[in-house]
């Protein structure tokens, strides 16, 4: 098996990540199946779920405006279904499996490298150069979300902005706040998932290819098509397959364009994924912020949003080039970049020392 993961490291990834996804949804669905036996055909384990979710929501306005918390989403399982814990292996799949993999292939040594990946900066990036960066993340994030307000605003439903502003919690400075911190530090999918995508896979597939925008095109639909387990139910319950088609095409948009700003900013930062966790957290909040219908099995808010992110990969790629900021992570983390233990290349030198 450990000579299996290191021949290949990516695909025993993702093979991974896809089955623990794919378990966690035939879990919930036996849930579903087990208890409307129980207690009739019309019951739903998800359904009551969301009941206290919006319940837990209600009784904390400010702290769960954002509606797709790792706090919101544990405090309501642990404390009315526990039953539906083990959901949250889903999310959490890519970063499980990058750990399970990592831990069988290279052990204590890939490990703690791979958890190396949280710290905010890396390599040589002194602290003032990360100062620098996350101001400018954070205007980019402004400016996107802006830039989409503006454009709904100009040419789209005037009335849409209304509900994108209450989405954002503008009305009111505390609920704005919280918001912001709890989507980008603790949005399920951001905080759950992106250890295993930009942490680990995507560096080991720009030193695969030596091309970091191929890397992140072939990772955002792998990214995307990682998703598929949650439409098992809506495509069991007679649910279009063209319409499947149709929402995925649209989405790698979404995981394509965010993909590529997300790397340059990971490179920019030595490696953190803390960046991508932001941006990852973003893209989640403001996904619907326009309203949603239901579509297959996710919501579907429309196309400014996949749209707005295709058209910020392509200004990154503009402004920094095809490189994606890969030659400033190479110059900041020399031998001690963890990808080089995973991808083949020997064990990883101790970080070189800050500026």
């Amino acid at each position: 098996m450990r000579q299996f993961i290191q021949r290949h490291p990516f695909w025993s990834f993702y093979a991974a990540a896809f089955l623990i996804g794919l378990l966690a949804w035939i879990y919930l669905m036996t849930v579903e199946l087990v208890l409307q036996g129980e207690r009739g055909p019309d019951y739903s384990a998800y359904g009551e779920f969301v009941g206290y979710r919006d319940a837990t929501r209600a009784a904390h306005p400010i702290l769960h405006h954002h509606g797709d918390s790792v706090l919101l989403y544990m405090q309501a399982a642990a404390s009315k279904m526990p039953i539906l814990l083990p959901m949250f292996s889903f999310p959490f799949a890519p970063t499980l499996a990058a750990l399970l993999i990592v831990g069988i292939g290279w052990k204590r040594l890939g490990l703690r490298a791979l958890l190396g990946l949280y710290r905010p900066i890396r390599g040589n990036v002194s602290a003032r150069e990360g100062a620098q960066l996350y101001a400018i993340l954070v205007g980019f994030l402004v400016t996107f979300v802006s830039s989409l307000l503006i454009f709904e605003q100009l040419f789209g439903d005037p009335a849409k902005v209304q509900n994108a502003v209450a989405h954002i919690g503008l009305l009111d400075w505390q609920t704005f706040v919280a918001t912001l911190l709890v989507a980008g530090f603790l949005n399920q999918g951001a905080l759950l998932e992106e250890l295993g995508w930009r942490g680990y896979a995507l560096p080991l597939l720009v030193r695969k290819w030596s091309n970091p925008l191929l890397a992140c095109v072939v990772l955002g639909v792998l990214w995307a098509l990682w998703h598929f387990p949650r439409e098992i139910p809506g495509i069991l319950s007679g649910q279009s397959l063209a319409a499947l088609v149709q929402w995925h095409l649209i989405f790698f948009l979404s995981t394509i364009g965010m993909t590529i700003v997300a790397f340059y900013f990971v490179n920019a930062a030595g490696g953190s994924v803390i960046p991508a966790i932001l941006i990852h957290g973003v893209l989640n909040h403001v996904g619907n912020m326009f309203g949603a219908e239901q579509l297959v099995g996710r919501s579907y808010g429309g196309m400014i949003g996949p749209v707005g992110w295709a058209i910020a990969g392509v200004v990154v790629i503009a402004l920094v080039g095809p490189d994606l900021g890969w030659k400033r992570r190479v110059e900041a983390l020399g031998d001690s970049d963890p990808s080089l233990i995973w991808a083949g290349s020997g064990e990883a030198a101790p970080s070189p020392s800050k500026a």
